[in-house]
């Protein structure tokens, strides 16, 4: 249950958090935006001599070309700077969503809420939304790199806890439901977070042992699982998908170029493979472009959660 200090404090991180995943958020649709035009662009390079008027199928491609400059190369620097202004700390990320997960907790058993059966698996699907987030965040910022002294203290404690966070807490929380035998668990967790957030504002290494203590005392959850690649598609970021969809365009749009010219525009096989030819570099150098720049911005994004 949240002390009227800790909801305060979350209201707090709260409006931080938002902002700073508003502009992180529009990043990849502005990139998704420029991507797109740069393809565009491309292909309409490619098809100029189709046209009778190409000065002004160049004019569009060049306007393309601009707009993915824009939107891929100036826009997101500026959305990313706002995004670091606004962020909170990874220690505050790490308090705002065991916050989040104990409000969440809270509201799910609060007496006065008449919840149906579907709201309130909803809202079990928040709880362990907001879990993988921690866990994330933890696995990803809970590291002692090359500092041995913090290795042989903590390196150990930090090792545990990862793998009982992960098995013993946020694992289990993906299979909950609304069955009242699961009720205990839920609160479990909650005493369990609790301790948590005092370990965070104290930050001791027996405050950790004793976070580790009562996570082995939860059941143990099945190993991960297992996830097919249409859904690890399906679950991948707009720039990744962006860039596996401009590899499959990469050889159905020239193929469908030289169909298209030979069937309806009436270009000679020798003009059709030219023009194709010509529209598979134009892809190249675009996907070519896409993945630097996926892979620039992972880079400057990695401290993002």
């Amino acid at each position: 249950m949240l002390t009227s200090e800790q909801k305060d404090e979350l209201a707090d991180l709260e409006k931080d958090v938002s902002e700073r995943k508003k502009n992180l958020t529009l990043i990849p649709k502005l990139e998704a935006i420029g991507f797109t035009s740069l393809v565009i662009a491309m292909v309409l390079v490619g098809l100029a001599r189709i046209f009778d008027n190409p000065q002004v199928i160049f004019f569009i491609a060049m306007v393309s070309t601009l707009i993915f400059f824009i939107l891929v190369m100036i826009m997101p620097d500026e959305l990313r700077k706002r995004a670091k202004r606004k962020s909170p700390s990874n220690h505050k990320l790490t308090k705002y969503y065991t916050l989040r997960i104990m409000s969440d907790i809270a509201d799910y058993f609060n007496p006065k809420r008449t919840d149906t059966d579907k709201e309130k698996q909803k809202r079990l699907e928040n709880i362990s939304k907001n879990g993988n987030s921690l866990l994330t965040l933890i696995k990803k910022t809970w590291h002692m790199g090359d500092f041995a002294l913090g290795k042989e203290t903590l390196g150990d404690h930090i090792s545990k806890f990862k793998d009982l966070l992960s098995t013993r807490l946020v694992y289990p929380l993906k299979e909950l439901s609304t069955e009242e035998k699961n009720e205990p668990f839920l609160k479990d967790v909650d005493s369990i977070l609790f301790n948590f957030v005092f370990f965070l504002d104290n930050l001791t290494i027996p405050g950790l042992i004793h976070i580790n203590e009562m996570l082995e005392r939860l059941p143990q959850s099945s190993v991960e699982e297992k996830k097919s690649l249409l859904v690890t598609i399906r679950e991948q970021p707009i720039s990744n998908k962006l860039v596996l969809i401009s590899g499959a365009l990469m050889t159905i749009i020239p193929l469908a170029t030289y169909f298209i010219g030979m069937n309806f525009f009436n270009l000679t096989n020798s003009e059709a493979f030219m023009t194709s030819a010509t529209i598979w570099v134009a892809c190249f150098v675009a996907f070519f472009a896409e993945i630097i720049l996926v892979f620039r911005s992972k880079e400057r994004t990695s401290d993002k959660t």
